[in-house]
C-alpha cells in the first residue's frame, strides 16, 4: 500500500535529514503575521518543480519537525495551527494530485 510505504519512507527521511530540517525551522523567522505565510512559502518552494509521493512525504516531514520547533521553543501555540496547515495545503494545493495518483493506497 501507498500508505505504509510513506510511512516507511518519512521515517528514513526523518532519520536522514532530521538535522537538516530541524536547521530549517531554526532558520525560519516566524511572528503571528509571518507564520502561515512563512510555511506555504517554504511549502510552495518544495513543489515548486511539481508533486510526487516523495515530496509529500517531505512536506509531511518538514510540517511534523515545525510543530516540534515550535514546541520547544516556546510557541505551543502553533503546533495545532501547524496542522491545520497541512490539512489546508492538502486540501487546496494537493488532493486533486493524490486523487489523481490513486489516492492513499495502491
Amino acid at each position: 500500500k501507498v500508505s505504509e510505504r510513506l510511512k516507511e519512507v518519512g521515517n528514513e527521511l526523518e532519520g536522514k535529514f532530521k538535522d537538516s530540517f530541524s536547521n530549517m525551522c531554526e532558520r525560519l523567522t516566524i511572528t503571528d503575521t509571518t507564520a502561515y505565510p512563512t510555511f506555504v512559502g517554504v511549502v510552495n518552494e518544495l513543489f515548486s518543480t511539481g508533486i510526487n509521493w516523495g515530496r509529500i512525504v517531505a512536506f509531511i516531514v518538514f510540517s511534523s519537525r515545525l510543530a516540534i520547533h515550535f514546541k520547544r521553543n516556546g510557541m505551543p501555540e502553533y503546533v495545532k495551527s501547524v496542522y491545520g496547515w497541512v490539512a489546508r495545503y492538502m486540501h487546496t494545493k494537493l488532493s486533486t494530485w493524490i486523487e489523481a495518483n490513486r489516492s492513499w493506497v495502491s
